[in-house]
């Protein structure tokens, strides 16, 4: 939560006011698939995603009409060390690369996606492979997204 959701709401909180005065610019939040859903060993991560979610769709609705622009950016998996220092819910390390993370997308192609974003100035971007499937089916059809989620946490795949 410090850095995930307080980082990014503080360093917004910081540059608000200048962005204000101009009435214009974009806020660009990073968030994550994750903030749509929740998966295992991600708890506090999904929860961070989630109140960004909340956080930046209140900031657009308020600051929108004063000439600022705030995207919300929501990647699948991304080739990072996020699974590295990803916790079980016992507190222990999962200390390795999962699949997900390891097959993920480029960090390159996230930051094209997130400028094509700004040049047309979407409230929101998905950007991501397979996995954004579970987004879209957890929304309409969430009772269905549960049993795909408990039968992959069954055959081991998290």
């Amino acid at each position: 939560m410090e850095v995930n959701y307080f980082g990014a709401i503080g360093l917004t909180k910081a540059a608000l006011p200048l962005l204000l005065a101009r009435r214009q610019g974009s806020i660009v939040a990073v968030s994550s698939v994750m903030g749509y859903l929740g998966t295992p060993k991600r708890a506090a991560y999904a929860a961070a995603k989630h109140a960004l979610h909340g956080w930046f769709d209140s900031l657009r609705a308020e600051v929108g009409p004063q000439g600022l622009h705030v995207c919300l950016v929501c990647p699948g998996y991304v080739r990072t060390n996020l699974s590295r220092h990803a916790l079980a819910a016992d507190g222990a390390p999962h200390a390795r690369l999962d699949r997900g993370q390891a097959r993920g997308l480029a960090p390159e192609r996230v930051a094209t996606a997130v400028l094509r974003a700004l040049v047309h100035r979407r409230d929101e971007v998905f950007v991501g492979g397979p996995e954004l499937w579970a987004v879209r089916l957890k929304r309409h059809l969430p009772r269905l997204w549960g049993w795909v989620l408990r039968r992959a946490v069954a055959r081991g795949r998290f």
